[in-house]
């Protein structure tokens, strides 16, 4: 029993020392940071914005690195597959990784398995627009004027599966109402869409979307949060037009390969948001429309499988079947 009890020590004090070991020499090499969408989307500045704050703590270069195609999911494959050792993250979104596994047949990678979460790095205001000639100015007048004219409306999203998507059908189901759904590759060309009239509705970026309100091109009717936007404190949110509708999680965030070792885990999770809290990026981050979260792996765990329930019951409420 002793010579157990000793051996139980001797490895639980070698495993320590290989951990501290591990600490103290990564990184050694320059660390990737995949975004899984095009160079110049919100997430791409976000994530250059970061990466330049956590090369300057690691004192190595963060590289990153642009791997769109398959609404993200090519990019995630890529990280599942690469090694556990904190030199390959991935930089996404929360329709894209726990959204596109709902609604897409064959998805690779289980999200809530294959993947270590590191840190929400921020939750991104969206809004509800609408187009200048339709007769309403607020989300109630908008629910009111689908049911009274059902079908005719067509609201467009950033993609199948998307968040947009998500809250465009989870609005269908709470307010009993019928819109088209209409995908677009993302916010820019939706926006557009509503400006020329091709749709009547969309949920989007309110990056995207601000600047058109303010030109008159579009009507922005709401924010999709659960409270007023500090941004934009005259904008109402959704629920406070549709009482019953709760705003879907919505995030963009690091995670890595599943078993990433726990310092690895933790020295990232503490150069990432560092970095986000940084004032100069602070301010960047509220004109990119974001709002700033940086919490722990064990709180972003909890956000993942709060956003997995949330999607599950989106898609099962709607009868969406993956495509």
């Amino acid at each position: 029993m002793k010579m157990n009890i000793a051996k139980c020590v001797v490895g639980m004090a070698m495993a320590l020392a290989t951990q501290m070991a591990m600490a103290q020499a990564y990184p050694s090499k320059p660390v990737r940071v995949i975004v899984p969408f095009a160079p110049g989307s919100v997430l791409d500045v976000i994530a250059r914005l970061a990466a330049e704050k956590m090369s300057a703590g690691f004192g190595r270069p963060v590289l990153v690195e642009a791997r769109p195609g398959a609404g993200g999911r090519l990019g995630a494959e890529q990280v599942m597959r690469a090694p556990p050792d904190g030199y390959t993250t991935l930089f996404t979104s929360s329709g894209s990784l726990v959204g596109g596994g709902f609604l897409v047949k064959a998805v690779a990678y289980d999200t809530l398995k294959d993947f270590t979460p590191i840190t929400a790095a921020v939750s991104p205001v969206d809004c509800l627009i609408v187009h200048v000639a339709l007769p309403v100015n607020s989300a109630a007048e908008l629910i009111d004027y689908a049911r009274r004219n059902p079908g005719k409306l067509a609201y467009g999203s950033n993609g199948m599966g998307s968040t947009f998507h998500m809250v465009g059908e989870l609005v269908k189901q709470v307010a009993g109402i019928d819109m088209l759904h209409v995908p677009y590759q993302g916010a820019p060309e939706q926006t557009n869409a509503v400006i020329t009239g091709q749709i009547q509705v969309a949920f989007n970026s309110f990056a995207v979307s601000r600047a058109q309100a303010q030109a008159g091109k579009v009507k922005l009717l709401a924010v999709l949060r659960d409270q007023r936007y500090a941004g934009a404190p005259n904008v109402p949110t959704l629920s406070e037009g549709l009482p019953g509708y709760q705003a879907l999680p919505n995030w963009f965030g690091y995670v890595g390969p599943a078993g990433l070792p726990p310092p690895v885990l933790s020295r990232l999770n503490a150069e990432i948001v560092k970095g986000l809290r940084s004032p100069d990026v602070l301010a960047k981050l509220d004109d990119a429309g974001v709002v700033p979260i940086a919490d722990t792996p064990e709180q972003f765990a909890a956000l993942m499988r709060a956003t997995h329930e949330g999607y599950g019951k989106a898609v099962k409420a709607a009868r969406l079947e993956p495509q």
